[in-house]
């Protein structure tokens, strides 16, 4: 079974980019996780920068899957389905419904239109979205015709935003009459794409697989409406915009208001209570009433906010719902909460379902009552934690022949299992060791995931409106030791134990003289690939 994730707008790009992370960390499932983006704004940083961070998952994941059996790291299968740009190819509202011509023929509809769109929304240009207007970004999302593309067989030469919705679409038709589906839809509900988009899509889904679309014609639709779990992710506010951004603001006029996005919640929530109750199965609530300031864009590249703890719990969301067993008697609806009005802690965090088959734990982990959630993010800020500010340093000295024989001697004590290092070790000897620090190396693209999961939770800390205490990221980024126990906020061991916990007792486990060292029987791969899959291993012990 595949999960399909339609990400809508800004928000539901930066809700994916900590989806990734957290299925880095092990916390989805075996199942696939196929994303579809939905925003006429593809030159949005948001989703520029959360497909970056897909591509760099699937390339270290497809290292780690080649280096033996699978583990809990990128354990996950992410695909990226592509963007349907719905509305940017029409220019303007006044272009899409021809208003030329309908003034000319049908003076009725022309004065309505004019009473629903002011002369401005008529005429933007919606290359960068639909600026914080639902009624404008609707007009579009009520145009897809899924049973259309059902119907020429996911085969027509369609344009450019319909090629994802075929390629989705068809995926689920080959299967649903035989097995469960899940659609989630995620997006804000107070701005303009994911406002517009989320609703009506959710609708055209529902109406589409219980057979009511207009032409339908397919398979059993009462089979096919069973057999599918249809979640929204609602996103609530949780930003506002910083003062000093009036000379980004468009001419026309037309653009997002945070002052708006109270009343436009309202009114949206209202509408899901009277219109959705009957169309979704699940419903995620999330927002944050502590809004942080973020610097204004209409749009493009621009809009790029830093990560945000509303995502994590989107993420979260998404994580429960793959686990989610359908509901027999109406529907779910799911709120998070905090303890504490201005901080988030690891006991505000969502528990794990009791049916979530988690991968495995050593039974030597000394922390046997963790969350998992909590045991999955600290393993990886450990490894990423070791791996970037240890490992790879010191295998880049020696592979410029900068360090002393004692130095090599050490240093080859948990490096040799995994490379063809010299019986008699002499400087300069650089032996099947390469310089990791070039990209086409295989040690630089674990790096770069480990770089871009330690920016991701570092700013996931930073927010101004609120203390996150999951991490002590500054010891993360930029430590003056090389401590594991000083990373996790809240560590319940004693501070001996803590002290323990150093990098080097990761490196005495490569130790194969050591007793509980590295069996080089159950070295799976060698290279930087086999080391970093088995030092990700033991830093979850």
């Amino acid at each position: 079974m595949a999960l399909y994730l339609i990400a809508i707008g800004g928000s539901g790009a930066r809700c994916v980019e900590s989806l990734v992370h957290l299925a880095s960390a092990g916390l989805m499932s075996d199942d696939k996780i196929k994303i579809l983006f939905v925003d006429p704004d593809q030159s949005n940083g948001n989703y520029i920068r959360t497909c970056q961070q897909i591509d760099a998952y699937n390339k270290c994941r497809k290292l780690v899957w080649k280096a033996g059996e699978p583990c809990q790291w990128m354990r996950t299968e992410i695909i990226n389905l592509g963007i349907s740009t719905v509305g940017a190819g029409n220019n303007s509202l006044a272009n899409f419904f021809n208003y030329n011509a309908m003034s000319d023929n049908d003076p009725v509809a022309t004065d309505l239109f004019d009473v629903l769109y002011t002369k401005e929304e008529q005429q933007i240009n919606l290359s960068e979205g639909f600026r914080g207007r639902p009624a404008i970004g609707s007009a579009f999302m009520s145009q897809l015709n899924f049973q259309a593309l059902r119907d020429s067989r996911y085969a027509g030469n369609y344009a450019d935003y319909l090629q994802p919705w075929a390629k989705l679409l068809e995926e689920i038709d080959n299967a649903i009459d035989n097995s469960k589906i899940k659609i989630l839809l995620c997006g804000s509900v107070f701005g303009g794409t994911g406002a517009s988009g989320l609703p009506v899509i959710a609708r055209l889904l529902d109406d589409f697989y219980k057979g009511k679309a207009k032409g339908s014609v397919g398979g059993d639709a009462l089979t096919q409406r069973n057999n599918l779990t249809l979640g929204s992710l609602l996103i609530l506010p949780y930003f506002g915009f910083a003062a000093g951004g009036a000379a980004n603001i468009p001419q026309d006029g037309v653009y997002a208001r945070a002052p708006e996005f109270a009343l436009n919640t309202v009114a949206a929530m209202q509408y899901y209570k009277s219109q959705m109750q009957n169309i979704c199965d699940v419903f995620y609530c999330i927002g944050d009433q502590n809004r942080v300031e973020v610097q204004f864009s209409a749009g493009g590249e621009s809009q790029e906010n830093k990560a945000h703890i509303v995502e994590l719990y989107a993420a979260l969301a998404v994580r429960d719902f793959l686990y989610l067993d359908k509901p027999d008697n109406g529907q779910k609806i799911v709120f998070a909460e905090r303890r504490i009005k201005d901080e988030i802690g690891w006991v505000d965090l969502p528990s794990e379902p009791l049916s979530i088959n988690y991968a495995p734990i050593n039974e030597d982990f000394d922390q046997q009552d963790e969350p998992v959630v909590r045991h999955a993010l600290r393993a990886a800020v450990r490894f990423a934690f070791a791996w970037y500010n240890t490992i790879i340093p010191e295998i880049e000295e020696y592979s410029l022949g900068n360090l002393s024989k004692p130095e090599i001697s050490v240093l080859s004590v948990w490096l040799s299992p995994f490379f063809n290092m010299p019986k008699i070790p002499n400087r300069g000897d650089l032996s099947s060791v390469t310089n990791p620090s070039v990209e086409t190396s295989d040690a630089a693209v674990i790096t770069k995931w480990c770089e871009n999961f330690a920016g991701w939770l570092d700013n996931l800390h930073k927010s101004e409106a609120e203390e996150i205490k999951l991490f002590f990221m500054e010891r993360v980024t930029s430590p003056t030791e090389m401590h594991f126990g000083s990373l996790v906020q809240d560590d319940p061991r004693s501070k001996p134990e803590q002290d323990r916990d150093t990098v080097d007792s990761i490196k005495l486990k490569l130790d194969a003289t050591e007793a509980d060292g590295i069996d080089p029987d159950q070295i799976e791969a060698r290279g930087y690939v086999g080391l970093a899959k088995y030092m990700y291993i033991i830093c979850g012990l």
